[in-house]
């Protein structure tokens, strides 16, 4: 999440005063690794309840997202067409101190609840639910809670967007869940896991990521993580795709833009349901522009030869 509208402003009109931004040379897809992402639709959410989408995850045949601070500890099924909701899920447990992400493994549904703008939170914790107790009629389920800290971190002295504690990108890989840190000071991620069972624990450092941009989600497919957020210098959205190394560790990571903010909006989150893809958006205001909450739908496609 990010408010500071005079930074954005300042920004927006040095890109406008220069040119539209292009991906890939033809305003619909970049080639990295072999593989393309094809974007399709941009479509505005204009239901209230989904303006600030900070998580997303597809599981029973369905798209599912979750608002950020102080908003209903929900989680709501919509149409991806549309921006439709078509069911609310209450998890009675649960309080929505920061939810940041959505993940999801064969079984179960984590809800992370470890946003963190000011760096100074000390109840961090990660939600998690089995799948299988979520159909087409559930309205509330209970939730697991797995507490963790960061133990390389020793200040939480309270200060607006200058941690490198804040995370919003969480998924599920070989049996771990990974968490992927929004660092405002050094503008890249820190990659730490946590364990899967309920519990209190530290997370455990993984390795740093120069991604050169803010992370605000990422979503693991066939061992490519791939990495979004946006660039307050450029910008810009952009994505990392890097490979994930029997150690879990991230190899061959290549970044590159995917749009204007002013086009995407903020964008908090990417999904994918085999090769057809999400990228969600929340609501933004610019200060002299405003715009609704967004899916952009893409496809991750993977050519012989570019």
């Amino acid at each position: 999440m990010f408010k500071q509208k005079s930074i954005l402003f300042a920004s927006l009109l040095a890109i406008i005063s220069n040119h539209l931004y292009a991906v890939g040379g033809n305003g619909k897809s970049k080639s990295i690794h072999n593989t393309r992402i094809q974007t399709d639709n941009i479509i505005a959410i204009h239901e209230t309840r989904l303006k600030e989408i900070s998580g997303a995850a597809y599981f029973n045949n369905g798209l599912w997202v979750l608002n950020d601070a102080g908003n209903n500890n929900n989680i709501y099924r919509i149409n991806p067409l549309n921006g439709e909701i078509l069911q609310t899920v209450t998890i009675t447990n649960a309080y929505n101190i920061d939810w940041e992400e959505l993940t999801c493994s064969e079984t179960d549904l984590y809800i992370g609840d470890f946003g963190n703008n000011f760096g100074n939170r000390k109840n961090l914790c990660i939600y998690k639910i089995p799948l299988n107790i979520i159909t087409k009629e559930t309205t509330e389920v209970n939730a697991e809670i797995i507490h963790f800290n960061y133990p390389d971190q020793s200040t939480f002295i309270k200060a607006a967007n200058a941690s490198d504690f804040d995370c919003e990108a969480m998924c599920f890989y070989e049996n771990k869940i990974h968490l992927f840190t929004k660092n405002w000071k050094t503008n890249g991620s820190m990659h730490y896991t946590v364990d899967t069972k309920e519990g209190f624990y530290s997370a455990h450092p993984e390795e740093k990521i120069k991604t050169g941009f803010l992370v605000a989600g990422c979503y693991v497919k066939d061992e490519k993580l791939l990495l979004i957020g946006y660039s307050l210098d450029e910008f810009t959205v952009k994505v990392t795709i890097a490979t994930f190394d029997p150690a879990n560790h991230c190899r061959d990571a290549s970044t590159f833009s995917v749009g204007h903010l002013a086009t995407l909006g903020q964008v908090e989150s990417i999904v994918m349901n085999g090769n057809q893809g999400w990228m969600l958006s929340e609501a933004t205001d610019f200060g002299f522009l405003t715009l609704p909450a967004r899916i952009i739908s893409f496809e991750l496609q993977h050519p012989s030869a570019d």
